[in-house]
């Protein structure tokens, strides 16, 4: 929504949602959705890639416009960026931010106008050219696509970027400066939303608050929500509409989607709570926690830090949820089984095979998230790809941040 309304104020007139996971649900949220702008979703009836899915809507693009990476929160200028693509007469313009650590980032390295030079993958901070990583966020000329072949797998970092360099495009870098973040990770998803609602203290009308509770800005409470009392909330809490907080429970850092209830005594911190989850009297949810959607999570459950679960799962009375509670995890594992009866597969590690089985779920994936959802330590993930990679099993991106997948013909 916030990303909607800034391109309302910035000029554009239709946003194009394109999806092959979730399709349905995506469409239904923003049927709920008051937006200044039109907008709809397109469904992949398969996987396209980064490029390949503007391919599938390239006749309804006009001749100059904006490709968005959905996970990302940033405060970027889009009138400036429209602006400098048109002035400089690019035919792709990538917009940049300065990173300290380059590890994780597509990095380029310009001349005085802007002009990209070169790219470099991932750099080592002592061997990158420069600080100036990808941002993902792109104004693109219609014609570029023109060599895209339609229906089939394409990625920008992988073939149009590379392709179009090689052609001497007209290709410029954009810096955009201000607050950038990923949302791949619950740190990052937490920031991002405590950056929008800085300085706020909102409370939807006709949503009554006792006068035994407590607020803590900033924070936002959303329609039809419920607040018991002596219930604290904030700070950093974010409630959707139908929330429905017990008496005396604390909500502090936090972020839960529309429908969650939480039962009296509950404590939750810096966490998400995924929409129409509920949590039990005297429930407990750690930071970094990650509750999924449609859980019931009974009294007296404590989720401890960094854990996840869900979607959809019950937890009974007076469990400790130490590390993934989750029915997808069972498909995972026997994923993980079928894949190893592959010729490709049979060779692997019991870590590269979960990886893979992972993306095979999932379709694209961070390191981060790999390491999050494979349970291995972040600091050990890339020595477990980079094999993958030079075996062609799996394929990354240039794009903030890299992103791993199989490869189209182990997919």
């Amino acid at each position: 929504m916030h990303t909607v309304e800034a391109l309302a104020q910035a000029g554009f007139d239709e946003v194009i949602v394109t999806t092959n996971f979730l399709a349905e649900a995506i469409t239904a949220e923003l049927n709920t959705i008051n937006l200044p702008l039109p907008v709809r979703c397109v469904k992949e009836e398969k996987p396209l890639g980064t490029a390949g899915c503007i391919k599938n809507i390239i006749e309804q693009l006009s001749d100059d416009f904006l490709v968005i990476q959905g996970d990302a929160v940033a405060d970027i200028d889009y009138r400036a960026l429209a602006r400098f693509h048109e002035e400089s007469g690019a035919d792709v313009t990538i917009s940049t931010i300065r990173v300290q650590d380059t590890r994780e980032f597509g990095i380029v390295e310009t001349d005085e106008s802007g002009r990209i030079l070169r790219f470099q993958e991932k750099p080592l901070p002592e061997e990158a050219f420069s600080n100036m990583a990808n941002a993902g966020f792109y104004m693109i000329r219609k014609k570029v696509f023109d060599d895209v072949p339609a229906g089939e797998m394409y990625d920008f970092s992988r073939q149009l970027f590379p392709r179009l360099m090689e052609e001497g495009a007209q290709f410029f870098a954009w810096e955009m400066g201000g607050f950038w973040i990923d949302i791949g990770r619950i740190a990052n998803y937490l920031e991002g939303n405590r950056y929008h609602i800085k300085g706020r203290a909102e409370i939807a009308a006709g949503v009554e608050v006792p006068e035994s509770a407590t607020l803590v800005a900033p924070f936002l409470i959303g329609p039809n929500a419920t607040i018991g009392e002596g219930a604290i909330i904030g700070p950093h809490a974010i409630l959707a509409e139908r929330c429905a907080i017990g008496e005396g429970a604390r909500v502090s850092g936090s972020v839960l989607h529309h429908d969650v209830s939480v039962g009296a005594g509950a404590r939750l911190s810096d966490c998400v709570v995924a929409s129409s989850s509920s949590l039990g009297r005297d429930a407990v949810v750690e930071p970094m926690a990650i509750i999924g959607e449609g859980c019931e999570i009974s009294d007296r459950v404590q989720v401890r830090a960094h854990s996840k679960v869900g979607p959809v799962t019950p937890v009974a009375t007076g469990t400790v949820v130490d590390g993934v509670l989750s029915p997808r995890l069972e498909k995972i594992e026997n994923l993980q089984r079928v894949m190893q009866r592959a010729p490709i597969f049979k060779d692997l590690t019991p870590e590269q095979l979960r990886v893979c089985a992972l993306l095979a779920e999932f379709g694209e994936l961070t390191a981060r998230a790999i390491a999050g959802a494979a349970q291995i330590p972040f600091s050990r993930v890339h020595s477990i790809l980079y094999p993958l990679e030079v075996q062609h099993v799996v394929i990354s991106t240039l794009d903030m941040p890299k992103r791993y997948a199989l490869t189209r013909e182990q997919a």
